[in-house]
């Protein structure tokens, strides 16, 4: 008698989660409503999925996302995109979240999709949905994961933004709502879109889930990690310019400052990266034009450079840590020495060379626009880097700075469940400068319990000779500059096995040209607090 009444009990439930599941959407009171603008037949339809309006969801609800992640989407469009020289066949999926997301889901046909998702961050202040890169290049490229067998996206991260380099910042003015997109809203909101439309295509959901970003994106990836845990089983953050307000108000602002009127002409810039390779190149036992770690530099002597006293000052800004008056640092970052054959693309007053000759002087660009338009509660679209005080300014940057910023430490939620992180940094960044990022990383090192605990989710690859984001590399692609350092490795990979096997990357096998030309091969190490910077021959 108590087996039969215990089968029937079980049975009982068994029943009532049974007709939960395959009740419909908007069925009695407590039931979840679907609110989306666009109707959930329309999305079937979209995609080409067949929708049973008798039963909308009961074979949803088991193996995707709630149909809420439907309910910001604005407009939605599929096409059938053929295959070309250097992509696949794919499904173009394009839409528009609330209130001004715009992003793309590239889907391969069924029998190539290989049940993964990745995500690729932007750069800059965004705001393009940027699809099309040179072959090769992985930053910020949806193409990267499309290319492996991943249904792949990427997004303007909610505003339009055209401007060279993605400098412009306009559309920010008084716009708290596209700041808050920017600033971390705009990647969960596409990622969680993205997951459902994935599972509608498929019949199922992805299995793992990536995200890679540079510079932006490698703040992207942070942020994530920290506010949305669940998101990415693995991300990858590249050149993070994680402190956002300290790197582009005020680490910039001293930069510009220290600049001031003076040119450095292509001369002045061969002189000072000469006296720099001359004194430092061969510390790590290879004059390949390439320096390994930076702070291993002595002071350099720019005695025999010929430069002016103005231009000696503004060097030693430069090469300096932002201070104020009481000599407090105000932002852990200096332009790293062998970063010089990069300075038109990013530094104040660095005429154009022969290696790079678009003086696009972007750091310029870039602070201009942020202190007029992001970098403060109230916008001032008079304020210039001349107006930056740097004992009193700092302190009004608090306010969006905790809309932008991922300088958090505390990263247990992530690794608690199961996330991993790759991040690396070009030693020859000369617009977010690789010292914070070892600065935060030390940092995590010390909040997360170790060296050892923390490498357990989180390794950091310090990268010889390579520019911020490889950045040169695309100028180079068209013929408008020089890529050096060891710019080519495959970081998605590694990360897939470190999550999907458990294989922790030890190193990193990275290829490019050392300043002479000459093809070269490393394996980086991971960066450890107490071992420093560590690299091997590739032969």
């Amino acid at each position: 008698m108590q087996r039969v009444s215990r089968f029937t009990m079980v049975a009982g439930v068994m029943l009532a989660l049974v007709v939960w599941l395959c009740s419909p959407i908007s069925a009695g009171a407590g039931d979840y409503i679907y609110n989306g603008i666009i109707p959930l037949e329309e999305i079937y339809e979209t995609l080409g999925v067949p929708y049973d309006p008798g039963q909308p969801d009961c074979k949803y609800r088991k193996k995707c996302p709630n149909p809420q992640d439907f309910e910001l989407l604005l407009e939605l469009e599929m096409n059938f995109v053929e295959e070309s020289a250097d992509l696949p066949a794919f499904y173009q999926v394009t839409g528009v979240l609330f209130p001004e997301i715009r992003f793309e889901l590239r889907l391969l046909p069924k029998h190539e999709w290989n049940r993964k998702f990745y995500l690729a961050g932007c750069g800059g202040f965004c705001g393009g949905v940027d699809t099309n890169f040179p072959n090769g290049q992985f930053t910020n490229n949806l193409n990267w994961g499309l290319l492996r067998g991943y249904a792949a996206a990427t997004t303007d991260s909610g505003h339009d933004n055209m401007g060279l380099g993605r400098t412009y910042a306009d559309w920010a003015l008084d716009n708290r709502p596209g700041e808050v997109d920017w600033g971390f809203r705009s990647i969960h909101e596409v990622t969680r879109v993205s997951k459902a439309l994935i599972c509608v295509f498929y019949g199922r959901k992805a299995r793992y889930s990536y995200f890679a970003g540079c510079s932006t994106g490698g703040r992207q990836a942070i942020v994530e990690a920290l506010r949305f845990p669940k998101d990415f089983d693995g991300v990858i953050s590249g050149a993070p310019a994680l402190d956002y307000t300290g790197l582009v108000a005020t680490w910039m602002s001293w930069v510009v400052q220290g600049v001031g009127d003076n040119v450095f002409s292509a001369e002045d810039q061969a002189a000072i990266q000469e006296a720099i390779l001359d004194q430092c190149d061969d510390l790590d036992g290879k004059a390949d034009g390439l320096i390994s770690d930076p702070r291993r530099c002595p002071e350099i002597d720019f005695s025999g450079a010929d430069l002016s006293p103005d231009q000696l000052a503004a060097l030693e800004q430069l090469y300096s840590k932002p201070v104020n008056s009481w000599e407090d640092i105000l932002y852990e970052g200096v332009i790293p020495y062998g970063s010089e054959i990069y300075w038109p693309i990013w530094v104040p007053g660095a005429d154009g060379t022969s290696e790079n000759p678009l003086a696009l002087q972007l750091i310029r660009g870039f602070n201009d626009g942020f202190l007029k338009y992001m970098a403060f509660e109230v916008d001032d679209p008079t304020f210039t880097a001349d107006d930056f005080d740097f004992d009193s300014t700092p302190d009004l940057l608090e306010f969006m700075g905790r809309i932008y910023n991922a300088t958090d430490t505390n990263l247990k939620r992530f690794k608690q469940l199961g996330g991993k992180i790759l991040m690396y940094h070009g030693w020859a960044d000369s617009i977010v400068p690789p010292i914070y990022t070892l600065d935060y990383y030390d940092r995590v090192v010390a909040a997360m319990g170790g060296v050892r605990r923390t490498q357990r989710f989180f390794r950091l690859f310090m990268v010889p000779g390579m520019d911020h984001c490889s950045t040169a590399q695309s100028l180079e692609f068209v013929g408008a500059g020089t890529s050096i350092g060891l710019d080519d490795f495959d970081a998605l990979g590694a990360l897939e096995r470190w999550v999907e096997k458990g294989i922790a990357p030890r190193r990193l096998k990275a290829s490019g040209k050392s300043l002479s030309g000459e093809e070269i091969t490393r394996f980086l190490r991971p960066y450890s607090p107490d071992g420093g910077c560590k690299y091997s021959s590739g032969k």
